[in-house]
């Protein structure tokens, strides 16, 4: 792999990058360095929504006003759940517009984590 400042990097199997397929093979890597139908493949990607996510490390469970039993779910959507809400910015993100309100998701992964072992 060639960088723009003309340093050159060995690769064998694997890139690993943090943007889009696209981008990385048509534009970064280069379709001359493809073969065709791989391509072909790329250019027939369509993409889905964007996800901002805020990850952080708390001293303890969250405390919801909707109380407990919410609290074994991975997963709380915090936007109106009606189908007239979710259309509406399905219909803007599939224009290529920014949601007029963004789905706000709350995730809890920690509560799927495996417990830890008490053997030593």
């Amino acid at each position: 792999m060639k960088l723009d400042n003309g340093k050159e990097i060995g690769v064998n199997r694997l890139v690993a990058c943090s943007t889009d397929p696209s981008r990385l093979l048509l534009k970064l890597i280069g379709e001359e360095h493809l073969e065709p139908r791989i391509v072909t493949s790329i250019k027939k990607l369509e993409w889905g929504g964007s996800v901002l996510a805020i990850y952080l490390a708390l001293d303890g469970p969250v405390e919801y006003y909707a109380g407990t039993e919410i609290i074994p779910s991975t997963q709380l959507h915090l936007s109106p759940q009606t189908l007239d809400f979710f259309a509406k910015i399905f219909f803007e993100c599939r224009g290529g517009k920014l949601p007029s309100e963004p789905l706000a998701i709350m995730s809890n992964d920690s509560i799927a984590e495996p417990k830890p072992s008490t053997n030593g």
